[in-house]
């Protein structure tokens, strides 16, 4: 159990953590030290533009004119977001003070001199604690059993290190001993169906050595340490043992053919005009229709879906292809309409994480293509020192 105490602590040291964060927006104008341009002529020109905008001409005009940074200036001189680490620490600090709308003074940052201006401002508010207070409890109890999870498997480490036998370890962690039937080298059902466990088991540390495996864990909270009971030595069975299966197999692939044969006869039909209605009926198949198939659906095949998203839109006449699934399935596709997903269909709250996304993305996708162009565009000089002892 949780108690009160520890709830609220939990809760006031993240919504002091959250609240004192923000989301800023910024733009700015790039005067870059060059050749042409010393620090000081650029720090000139920058604080002529800087009076320019005092005076009441448009930040984004002049970053069009002016700004080296050519991604951003198409945009108005648009660097995006920033949670206070995605820009230079010179530009982060002048963000800080500036209200919104307020141009900075010439910042001076090792691409050159900057105007910067503020935006979007959004201070963060956290949730009442009577609406998070469940989320919390939970995370703790989940921290809690992380926490045991993490100091049994230690101990269940150390054991199967230090000890030559499962019993000890069942008898010191109260865990049961389990016997397994017998598996092979491509490993079996149910747990052995782990690689890494199938892997444990065939080692020589295992399998010659006679020891307890390391501890493999499973990825479900759960973990295992086996040892080898019996071992049989592989061996070559005979053609009646087999026979069996290989029919199977060779009367699959000759179905697979003949089925991949009839799809290819269906699609060629197709592409010269001819009706598929009477091949579909004599070979007793009909189509199966999926209406508005989202990108991300999982009620129809995924395979199906990435192959359809991946078809030229249809135009006077519906596309047609095919796919062979990875269960050897041979699938026709006709794609008859593609419908454009509209925005104003999403709720709120799904927009509003959309937008959050996508701007946080383009801010630092923005302010990468800057600093690729400059790096791309740079006129880098040497300048040798002579130290004299």
């Amino acid at each position: 159990e949780v108690d009160e105490i520890e709830l609220r602590a939990q809760y006031e040291s993240e919504r002091e953590e959250y609240e004192g964060s923000s989301e800023k927006r910024a733009a700015h104008i790039l005067f870059e030290v060059g050749v042409d341009l010393a620090e000081a002529d650029v720090l000139t020109l920058a604080r002529e533009t800087q009076q320019r905008i005092l005076e009441g001409e448009d930040f984004e005009a002049l970053a069009l004119e002016f700004s080296s940074d050519i991604v951003s200036a198409e945009e108005g001189g648009d660097i995006g977001y920033t949670d206070g680490s995605a820009f230079p620490s010179e530009i982060e600090e002048a963000l800080e003070i500036l209200a919104v709308n307020e141009v900075s003074d010439p910042i001076i940052t090792e691409f050159g001199v900057h105007l910067v201006k503020l935006t979007e401002d959004s201070e963060n508010s956290f949730q009442p604690y009577e609406e998070v207070v469940d989320r919390i409890e939970r995370d703790k109890k989940s921290a809690e059993i992380e926490l045991i999870y993490a100091e049994r498997l230690q101990n269940l480490s150390n054991l199967a290190f230090e000890t030559g036998d499962l019993l000890t370890i069942s008898e010191e962690l109260n865990l049961p001993i389990l016997q397994s039937e017998p598996i092979g080298r491509s490993g079996g059902s149910a747990i052995f169906s782990n690689q890494e466990l199938i892997a444990a088991a065939f080692s020589d540390e295992v399998l010659i050595g006679g020891n307890n495996s390391d501890v493999v864990e499973l990825g479900t909270g759960q973990a295992v340490v086996l040892r080898i009971q019996e071992f049989n030595e592989a061996a070559v069975p005979t053609l009646e043992e087999v026979q069996p299966e290989i029919a199977v197999i060779m009367r699959t692939e000759m179905e697979r053919e003949e089925v991949q044969k009839v799809g290819e006869n269906l699609l060629d039909a197709a592409e010269r005009g001819e009706g598929l209605d009477e091949l579909l009926k004599a070979n007793e198949l009909e189509w199966i229709v999926e209406e508005d198939i989202e990108r991300n659906s999982f009620t129809v095949n995924r395979e199906i879906v990435t192959k359809a998203f991946g078809m030229p839109r249809p135009t006077a006449l519906p596309e047609l292809t095919t796919i062979t699934l990875d269960n050897g399935t041979f699938v026709l596709l006709e794609l008859n309409q593609v419908n454009s997903g509209a925005v104003d269909s999403l709720e709120q709250d799904e927009l509003d994480a959309l937008t959050e996304t996508l701007s946080t993305g383009l801010g630092s996708s923005n302010f990468e293509a800057f600093l690729n162009n400059l790096r791309s565009n740079a006129d880098i000089q040497r300048r040798e020192v002579r130290e004299e002892f």
